[in-house]
């Protein structure tokens, strides 16, 4: 009761599965795969948990470096 399942993909890809309806989740990513590639995209996280939209993410943007603020001697 009230478990779900993560699919990891390479890549990596972790998609979000629903508590019910598992078949129809993966229906849906197996749908989107072979219509946009989805899977093969920069994404990182595929969100099926509700039944009306997918929710995608694209991956964590790398903090920009800091800023150094370097100084010659002479």
């Amino acid at each position: 009761g009230e478990r779900r399942w993560n699919l990891y993909f390479a890549g990596p890809v972790k998609v979000l599965m629903p508590e019910a309806g598992m078949g129809r989740a993966l229906e849906r990513l197996s749908a989107l795969d072979r219509k946009h590639k989805l899977l093969d995209k920069n994404v990182s996280v595929i969100d099926l948990r509700l039944q009306d939209s997918v929710l995608v993410s694209p991956p964590p943007t790398p903090p920009e470096p800091d800023r150094v603020l370097v100084v010659g001697h002479r």
